[in-house]
C-alpha cells in the first residue's frame, strides 16, 4: 500500500477532534507490522546488549514500567522505515489539520514479566515542546487487547492514532509529531 492508497474516513478526523483519540483501522497491513517488530526488538536488542541490566526490584518505578529506547532510526535504518513511514506522517497530518510535521522522536517500550503497571499520565507535559498541538502514533506489536489495559491508555492519551487489530500496551512505537 503506498501513501496515496490510503484513505483516512472524515468522520475519524470528526472523532479525533472531539475525543482527542482515534483508532485508524488498517493503516499498516499486519504483514508489515511483523517486520516492523521484528527490527525494533532487534535493534532494542542491540542498544541493551552492553547495557548493565539492573535487577527489577533495584530499578526505580519508572524503570520497573518499561524498557524504552529512544531514536532507534538513527541506528538502525529497518526502523527508520517505520519511523518514517508517510502513512503516518499523512494520517497525522489530516488529523491535525496541518500541511507538514516535525518528529520529535521514536521510541520502543517493552513491558517486562513482573514490571509494575504504568500510571495513568499524559505525555505532553514531560516533553519540552512548546507546541500543544502535537500526536502520538502509538503502534503495538503484539496480541494486546483492550482487556489487558488499553482501555485506560485511551482515556488518558490526548491527540492519539492507534493502528492495529489489537490494541494494548505490552510492546509498542510511540512517535510524536506536530506541526512545522
Amino acid at each position: 500500500m503506498t501513501v496515496t492508497d490510503f484513505r483516512l474516513e472524515p468522520r475519524l478526523i470528526d472523532d479525533f477532534r472531539r475525543d482527542g483519540y482515534v483508532v485508524v483501522p488498517d493503516l499498516l497491513p499486519i504483514e508489515e507490522l511483523e517486520r516492523h517488530e521484528a527490527a525494533v526488538t532487534a535493534a532494542v536488542r542491540a542498544r541493551r546488549a552492553d547495557a548493565d541490566v539492573v535487577p527489577l526490584e533495584q530499578r526505580s518505578r519508572y524503570q520497573q514500567s518499561f524498557i524504552q529506547c529512544m531514536n532507534l532510526w538513527e541506528d538502525h535504518r529497518d526502523v527508520a522505515r517505520l519511523t518514517f513511514d508517510q502513512r503516518i506522517g499523512r494520517v497525522a497530518g489530516e488529523l491535525l489539520g496541518v500541511a507538514a510535521l516535525r518528529l520529535w522522536h521514536d521510541q520502543a517500550l517493552y513491558k517486562e514479566a513482573g514490571g509494575r503497571e504504568t500510571d495513568a499520565h499524559q505525555d505532553h507535559p514531560y516533553w519540552p515542546i512548546k507546541e500543544t498541538a502535537s500526536v502520538t502514533a502509538w503502534i503495538p506489536f503484539d496480541g494486546s487487547t483492550l482487556a489487558s489495559g488499553f482501555t485506560t491508555a485511551r482515556i488518558t492519551l490526548p491527540s492519539c492514532i492507534v493502528s492495529s487489530a489489537e490494541l494494548g500496551t505490552s510492546t509498542m512505537v510511540a512517535f510524536c509529531l506536530r506541526p512545522s
